[in-house]
């Protein structure tokens, strides 16, 4: 899976630029407008100035985030990852997960913090996580 984005002035950003990588902490998370993951025949498209999300074009939203919003926090901080495995043994094998999700700006280690995140199998499937706050 690969991501791009657009940021509010309009401008585009891919994962794969020039031929090279970028690094996801290398994007500007207080201009990003859109964030979009591509592959397998998934499009999961994020927006952090409203909370939202959007799954093969079903929208999707988090209750924790809407609370979030209504409390009067603004937008919110993208969260991307990817877990790697890997078995040892006559059968060797390798996996990976992706994880997309939305967190409220400037309280990663406070009791306060609402986070909304979304998990993606190596087989497409797509699982939401519960509410956390």
């Amino acid at each position: 899976m690969e991501w791009y984005l657009q940021y509010e002035d309009g401008t585009t950003l891919s994962q794969i630029t020039e031929g090279k990588e970028v690094l996801f902490k290398e994007i500007q998370q207080d201009r990003i407008k859109e964030f979009i993951l591509t592959g397998d025949g998934l499009k999961i498209s994020v927006f952090p100035e409203t909370g939202t999300f959007i799954v093969n074009s079903v929208p999707l939203k988090f209750e924790s985030l809407e609370e979030a919003k209504t409390e009067g926090y603004g937008k919110f901080n993208l969260i991307y990852f990817i877990r790697r495995r890997q078995t040892i043994g006559d059968y060797a094998q390798r996996s990976s997960e992706y994880y997309l999700g939305l967190r409220t700006v400037g309280q990663a280690n406070t009791i306060a913090c609402r986070k909304g995140i979304i998990k993606i199998k190596e087989d497409g499937q797509v699982e939401i996580s519960k509410d956390t706050r």
